[in-house]
């Protein structure tokens, strides 16, 4: 049975309780302000014209949301603003179950692994390129890579998804002067692979890795967008400096996973520069 949202993936698999989940889904609503507040507290409408919304509120008995449309004031940029600052504030789903004692961390993720890999796994995969036969992997890690073809979606994301993602930069370089469509694909597999654990990510609230994962994501598509006009020397460089982030992405990640705390990762001076670095050298590229 595939589950649309994670807290009914997490009842049918035994690890929560219905009573669990909306004790948990009460208190993520209490640690979430309200519309108007956001919409207040972020002057994204003047005093006046959010009494104007009161008023027709209480005369209609109508939601906020529903008022400022009525009376003409909202915006597809509005809600986009609301929108985004409301799911920073939220405290995750994922923080709460942890508190509450419901579930450790470690399990947790690899719970939200799985939950993730049955969605992925219902998603068509994109078309296979077999990469040239020069294309050689160096990196010990893993013996062979086909662009498209090693997500492996049923397994968790940890080691085998960053040996994956690192063989595929190796292979960029190893292919950075050849056919460019191998490149795409290859950096195409590396991006899906980020993306699915920033989405875990971002349930568990790791605020640095999120940070480090959505810099990693926006370079993989400046280099996607810019790829056909890109020379040799670059495409290599910026593979090398993806190796390192990523590198550094899942020591942190693990760091985490280990110890529910991205402070005992910091804690460690060489880790402070590498991740500062890596950040440094994505964003100046």
């Amino acid at each position: 049975m595939n589950c649309k949202y994670f807290g009914d993936y997490l009842i049918q698999k035994g690890v929560l309780t219905d009573e669990h989940l909306v004790d948990a889904l009460i208190e993520q609503l209490g640690s979430t302000p309200s519309l108007c507040q956001v919409v207040h507290q972020q002057k994204m409408l003047p005093p006046h014209t959010i009494l104007e919304a009161f008023r027709y509120q209480q005369d209609h008995q109508v939601e906020f949301l529903e008022a400022c449309r009525a009376i003409g004031v909202w915006s597809t940029e509005l809600q986009g603003t609301a929108t985004t600052v409301l799911e920073a504030v939220r405290k995750p789903l994922g923080q709460i179950l942890v508190n509450r004692g419901l579930v450790d961390l470690k399990k947790l993720t690899y719970m939200l692994d799985e939950f993730l890999s049955q969605i992925a796994a219902a998603t068509p995969a994109p078309e296979a390129v077999a990469p040239p036969a020069s294309a050689v992997a160096t990196d010990a890690t893993v013996d062979t890579f086909q662009p498209g073809i090693l997500m492996e979606l049923g397994e968790s994301f940890d080691d085998k998804k960053k040996k994956i993602a690192r063989t595929a930069l190796v292979l960029l370089k190893e292919n950075s002067g050849g056919d460019m469509q191998i490149c795409r694909k290859l950096l195409q597999d590396v991006q899906a692979i980020i993306q699915s654990v920033n989405r875990a990510v971002a349930f568990l609230a790791m605020d640095k890795l999120t940070e480090l994962l959505t810099t990693i994501e926006a370079r993989l598509g400046q280099i996607l967008s810019g790829l056909p006009a890109r020379p040799v020397e670059e495409i290599v460089l910026e593979a090398e400096a993806l190796i390192r982030a990523i590198d550094v992405a899942w020591g942190l990640r693990m760091s985490i996973i280990n110890t529910r705390s991205e402070s005992a990762f910091f804690s460690q001076d060489a880790n402070g520069e590498k991740f500062a670095s890596c950040l440094a050298e994505l964003k100046d590229a």
